[in-house]
């Protein structure tokens, strides 16, 4: 993917799938980046929903672990 956004930078397809690869891989960062990215060249439903959907279980992970502290 990363090669094709070297060719065409302006891909949100590649993003889009970018960002699903990224987050597969672990890489919360970059997958929320390449999400973005996808959203800024092509604001439909679906990229919008891919970028919340992130965001959310970034945010739920991050209550889950908070909520777990010991004294």
């Amino acid at each position: 993917m990363e090669h094709l956004l070297a060719q065409d930078s302006l891909n949100a397809f590649c993003f889009e799938k970018l960002s699903e690869v990224y987050w597969e891989m672990g890489k919360k960062e970059k997958a929320l980046a390449a999400a973005r990215e996808a959203v800024r060249l092509d604001p439909t439903v679906k990229n919008q929903w891919r970028l919340d959907d992130f965001e959310h279980e970034i945010r739920e992970k991050k209550r889950r672990r908070g909520r777990w502290k010991l004294f």
